[in-house]
C-alpha cells in the first residue's frame, strides 16, 4: 500500500505556456497584474481626492486697486506622500516583471546561471552599456535566441525615442525611488484656466491682462492667475472646470499620471511578449505620456 504523504501542496511553479513549447513560472504576469491593481488604486485616489477637496477659486487683491490674484482653495491637501508610495510600489513592480521573466529564462529546463545574484532584466540607454556591463557573461545560460530579443528591446536601440523608452524610465524611477527619495507625484496646473474679471468703472474702457503664475505643486492659498489692469478690478473668478492634472516629475520632464500609467504597463506588456515570440503590434518602443520640459 502507498504511503500516504499527507495533503499535496500546491505547486509553486505553476507554469503557462508559451510558443516554442516554453514553459514559464506565470510569477512574472503576476507582477505585471499587480502593476495593474496598483495604477488602479491610485487613480481611484486620485479621483477620491478629487471629490473630496471642494476646489475652487478665491479672488484676492493685488498690492494695488488695478492688480488681483486667483488663489487655489482646497478643503483637503492633495495625498502626495500617499500617491508617490503607490507608484513607487507600481514601478517596483513592473521591474520585478522583467526581472522574473529573465530568472526563468536564465533557469529554463534546468539551467543553472553560474552568478545567479547577477541575473537581471538588462536596461542599457547607451550601446556600450551592454559590454561595460558584461550582460552576456551574466546571462549566459539564457537561451541565445531570447538573449537576442532582450538586447533588441534595449533602449539604445530605439534612437527615434531615447530618452522617453518606458524601460528607460522604469529603471530611471526604480533607482530614484530604491536609492534617493521618493519619486513624487504632485498636482500641478495644467495650464491657465478661462477668467471673468469685472471692474469698478465698468462705464470705461480699459486693457486687462491674465498670467499663469504658478507652475509649483500646488496646494490650498497658492496664486494660480495674476490680472493686471490699467483700472480698477471688482472681482476675478474662475469659468468652467480648473485644468488641474496629476503629474510625475522626472528630471526635467513632466507626465501626465494617467498616460505614464499605462504607457509604462503597456511597453512591459510588449517587451514581454517580444521576447516569447508572442510579438505586439507595437514592439517598435514608444514615447510614455505626454512629456513637457
Amino acid at each position: 500500500m502507498a504511503q500516504n504523504d499527507g495533503p499535496q501542496r500546491p505547486d509553486d511553479r505553476s507554469t503557462t505556456s508559451y510558443e516554442m513549447g516554453v514553459e514559464l513560472s506565470v510569477w512574472p504576469a503576476l507582477k505585471v497584474r499587480r502593476a495593474e491593481q496598483l495604477a488602479a488604486e491610485l487613480g481611484a485616489a486620485v479621483n477620491l481626492w478629487w471629490q473630496a477637496a471642494n476646489v475652487r477659486t478665491e479672488f484676492s487683491e493685488g498690492g494695488d486697486a488695478n492688480t488681483a490674484y486667483l488663489l487655489l482653495r482646497v478643503d483637503e491637501a492633495p495625498a502626495v506622500l500617499q500617491w508617490s508610495l503607490l507608484f513607487g510600489d507600481f514601478v517596483h513592480n513592473l521591474r520585478a516583471a522583467l526581472d522574473a521573466l529573465t530568472w526563468e529564462l536564465a533557469t529554463y529546463d534546468g539551467r543553472q546561471p553560474e552568478y545567479p545574484t547577477r541575473v537581471a532584466f538588462p536596461i542599457c540607454t547607451e550601446p556600450d552599456d551592454w559590454k561595460e556591463r558584461r550582460w552576456d557573461k551574466w546571462l549566459a545560460s539564457v537561451p541565445a535566441d531570447a538573449l537576442e530579443r532582450i538586447k533588441d528591446a534595449q533602449p539604445y536601440q530605439r534612437v527615434h525615442d531615447e530618452p522617453h523608452v518606458a524601460l528607460a524610465l522604469i529603471s530611471k524611477l526604480d533607482n530614484l525611488d530604491k536609492h534617493r527619495s521618493s519619486v513624487r507625484v504632485r498636482l500641478h496646473t495644467n495650464g491657465t484656466p478661462s477668467v471673468l474679471a469685472k471692474f469698478k468703472d465698468e462705464s470705461r474702457g480699459g486693457t486687462f491682462q491674465p498670467a499663469y503664475i504658478s507652475d509649483a505643486p500646488l496646494r490650498d492659498g497658492v496664486p494660480i492667475v495674476r490680472l493686471e489692469s490699467d483700472r480698477p478690478i471688482a472681482s476675478l473668478e474662475a469659468t468652467g472646470a480648473l485644468p488641474l492634472a496629476a503629474r510625475v516629475d522626472i528630471d526635467e520632464r513632466s507626465y501626465d499620471l494617467s498616460d505614464l500609467l499605462d504607457g509604462l504597463v503597456t511597453q512591459v506588456q510588449n517587451t514581454m511578449a517580444t521576447i516569447m515570440l508572442d510579438r505586439p503590434d507595437d514592439s517598435t518602443g514608444r514615447h510614455v505620456g505626454d512629456a513637457s520640459t
